[in-house]
Parts: C-alpha cells; sequence; structure tokens
C-alpha cells in the first residue's frame, strides 16, 4: 500500500479513526480502541480547536481502513519504519 505523501493524506486517516471511534458499529469502536491502546508512536493534529490522533502505523498510509490496515500489518516486516519515514518526510520531525 502506499504511504501517505503530504499532511492532507494524514489528517483524512486522522478523521477515518475519529469517526470508528464514535461510530455506532461495535466493530468499528473496538478497532479504534485497540489502535490506540497498542499504538507506538502517534501523531497529533490539532484541528478546529480539536486533538485528533492515531498511532503512526495507521495514518502512515494513504486512505487508510481497518480492513487496509489488518491488511499491511500481517507483513512480518511491518513494523512501523515504512510509515514512519513517510511522515518524517512530511513533519521534517528532529532527532
Amino acid at each position: 500500500m502506499n504511504t501517505v505523501i503530504n499532511r492532507t493524506d494524514v489528517i483524512e486517516n486522522l478523521y477515518t479513526i475519529y469517526n470508528y471511534s464514535h461510530s455506532n458499529i461495535i466493530e468499528e469502536t473496538n478497532f479504534a480502541k485497540q489502535l490506540l491502546k497498542y499504538g507506538w508512536v502517534f501523531v497529533v493534529e490539532n484541528i478546529g480547536g480539536k486533538l485528533l490522533f492515531a498511532p503512526s502505523k495507521f495514518v502512515g498510509y494513504k486512505n487508510n481502513t481497518a480492513n487496509n490496515y489488518v491488511i499491511n500489518n500481517t507483513n512480518k516486516d511491518a513494523d512501523g519504519r515504512e510509515t514512519n519515514a513517510a511522515l518524517d518526510k512530511i513533519y521534517n520531525i528532529e532527532k
């Protein structure tokens, strides 16, 4: 799957997690809870005075969904380095 290339891609994924966490569909809310519980590196954006956040392994893939996340993370090498590198290019994180 393709990684994000700009901040707009990231924000779309943040809204996806936000919508899952506020969904009436139990599978979606459970997915969001598990993702947030086990996340290691998070992306946080202040959008309209509301903090939206999600693990980099989720927001780092373009147009991500719960189904795509499961598919992308069945690979034994899916440890977050690819998405962190893509996010680093967008945010220019200092190390």
